[in-house]
């Protein structure tokens, strides 16, 4: 299916659409203006999927009024109508059939596509010309569909970093014999719901919390202390805290996370391994073994093959690569594994979900209370043997544990596992630094490294926002090198390494850059560094109902904005990173 990226502004007289392949080799502009923009439009729409970003919400709609020959001034009327989430005559969705679409917004958890840009190092300047401006120039024109071109080049770039997700919908498509094109619209909880055969119903059940597992029941409550039972009576998505294992516990709606201790590291020796024990496919496993998967599910068969054919895939995977290496055979297998797990990942959370048609919250909350106590119980019974449990997270448990008790470690494990019927995968750790459950270094025995929160995160993907990479690159090669924080800093010579991606979100109504203390209206989304020319200051958004100003986080108090195009500042604080990165600094103590 030839693709299509494309984006559209609307402006109260006039409109453009500008559209490309997803290289950015061949660019195209319609606008309204244009005698012939409905054949133009029509040669775009049939038989080519429109990629494009938050679509759903914006672009198709006004696509669809333009279909529907709506003029310039109505269409704006349906833009302005869209921003202000008001009911008009086109904004209703049963327009999509009209469409071969995929909105890379879906399952999307990295911002906006401006923030996007200013991750990727592309320029954020936003187009001068402001929403709502009539009687448009020539030179207003030609601003409006350069900033178009630039967003729609944003776009393909998301599109390829976003590609492995927009093929696992179309391998989705044809394992399942699905309709193409409704695979590309959906979402991938959505998909959940077709590729399971759901069709929603709403239960009435009690609020209490029950096994029904006998042999189950008895092992956590043989182990679990009741203090701890007795907090989960009622089904409800509140925190739960208590102290157990050594570990401060916190039981939450998306699973178990505890730690030994904050600001901790530990590491394998002569007497000790660490050793991480994971549920494989836990969550999956909880709904099949214990009959939690929603009642919507016709069929529950479905999904158990579908959890058998992932685990068989795994394996086949693993084998053709030390086989083969990376044949054809073995990207085919990929992808269809990428895909089928998106589908069992999707399903507990589309169970939350009130919109889905797996909708069943009973079911929901029950499985993650019983995974929980689950982990609890096993963590307990190792901790009595002398094994020291760094932390839990969700589906799993950090193990320090003395060589001479791992044989007795195996076998409660082994125990644990005939009665749930979740097999345990042991990875051993080499070393593991610890600020808290949320931010960890982890180097496993091979010598390869798991970053995990703020604390390290390095904005590889180019994905989640920047935030000085460079400073936890220094933190990690603190830790795993032992190289001075200062030397990883000053050897940097890659620019965006400095940089921040200020956003304001929604919630406020104006960002302020402030120069020599006078405040300047900036743009919502802002990459900045930090500069030594102290006449420059920090970013603050403003909430217009509160008359407050707030500083963005983390930022320098005197940064610099560079939103345009990237390049190594004479002015950059290198100091200020230092410190910066020191504050950052724990001293850790070994567990």
């Amino acid at each position: 299916m030839k693709e299509i990226v494309f984006d559209i502004e609307v402006y109260p007289d006039w409109w453009c659409i500008v559209y490309s392949d997803p290289d950015y080799t061949d660019v195209g502009v319609i606008q309204s203006t244009d005698k012939d923009y409905m054949t133009k439009i029509q040669d775009i729409r049939i038989a080519i999927c429109l990629i494009g970003f938050n679509i759903k919400r914006y672009d198709l709609r006004i696509l669809n009024a333009i279909i529907n020959g709506a003029d310039p001034k109505t269409v704006s009327e349906v833009s302005e109508s869209i921003i202000k989430d008001e009911e008009f005559k086109f904004n209703d969705y049963s327009f999509w059939n009209k469409f071969n679409f995929s909105d890379l917004y879906d399952d999307w958890m990295y911002g906006s596509l401006k923030e996007f840009e200013s991750n990727s190092g592309m320029s954020i300047m936003e187009c001068p010309v402001p929403f709502g401006k009539k009687n448009l120039t020539e030179s207003d024109i030609e601003q409006i569909v350069f900033y178009c071109k630039h967003d729609v080049e944003a776009t393909c770039r998301l599109l390829k970093a976003r590609r492995e997700y927009v093929n696992a919908k179309i391998t989705l498509a044809e394992m399942f014999n699905l309709n193409l094109s409704q695979s590309l619209k959906s979402t991938v909880a959505k998909l959940s719901s077709k590729i399971l055969g759901a069709k929603k119903f709403i239960y009435e059940d009690p609020p209490f919390f029950e096994i029904k597992n006998q042999s189950v029941k008895k092992y956590i409550e043989d182990v679990v202390p009741k203090s701890i039972l007795s907090m989960f009576t009622y089904l409800d998505d509140d925190n739960k805290e208590a102290y157990c294992f050594d570990n401060q516990v916190v039981y939450g709606k998306g699973g178990i996370h505890s730690v030994i201790s904050g600001n901790a590291f530990s590491k394998t020796s002569d007497e000790y391994e660490l050793i991480n024990i994971d549920g494989a496919n836990y969550y999956p496993m909880l709904l099949i073994n214990f009959e939690y998967l929603s009642r919507s599910v016709p069929n529950s068969d479905t999904y158990k093959d579908l959890v058998k054919f992932n685990r068989k895939l795994k394996s086949s995977v693993k084998q053709e690569l030390e086989t083969n290496g990376e044949t054809l055979l073995y990207y085919n297998l990929f992808k269809k594994r990428n895909a089928i797990k998106l589908i069992l990942n999707a399903t507990y959370g589309a169970m939350k979900n009130q919109y889905n048609e797996l909708f069943d919250p009973y079911r929901a909350t029950s499985m993650c209370y019983l995974g929980q106590l689950l982990l609890t119980a096993l963590a307990i019974r190792l901790h009595d043997i002398g094994v020291t449990i760094i932390q839990t997270n969700t589906d799993g448990i950090l193990t320090k544990t003395p060589k001479s008790v791992k044989t007795q470690m195996m076998a409660i494990v082994s125990e644990w596992e005939n009665l749930t019927g979740i097999d345990m995968e042991y990875e051993k750790i080499a070393i593991f630094f610890q600020k808290d459950v949320n931010n960890y270094i982890e180097v496993k025995s091979d010598g390869m490294f798991k970053l995990k929160g703020r604390w390290t995160n390095q904005a590889k993907a180019q994905l989640s926002n920047l935030n000085a990479p460079i400073t936890h690159k220094a933190l990690v090669n603190y830790y795993i090198k032992n190289i001075p924080i200062e030397e990883t800093i000053r050897s940097c010579k890659n620019p965006i390494e400095f940089c921040f991606t200020a956003k304001t979100g929604y919630t406020y109504d104006k960002t302020y850059y402030y120069i020599n203390d006078q405040a300047v209206s900036a743009n919502k989304v802002n990459r900045v560094y930090a500069t030594t020319n102290t006449m420059y200051g920090t970013l603050k958004k403003y909430k217009r109902d509160e008359d407050r100003y707030d500083k963005i986080s983390e930022i320098p108090a005197h940064c610099m904005l560079m939103n345009d195009d990237i390049y190594f500042p004479e002015d950059l604080d290198i100091d200020w990173y230092i410190e910066f990165t020191n504050r950052k600094l724990k001293e850790l103590i070994e567990v």
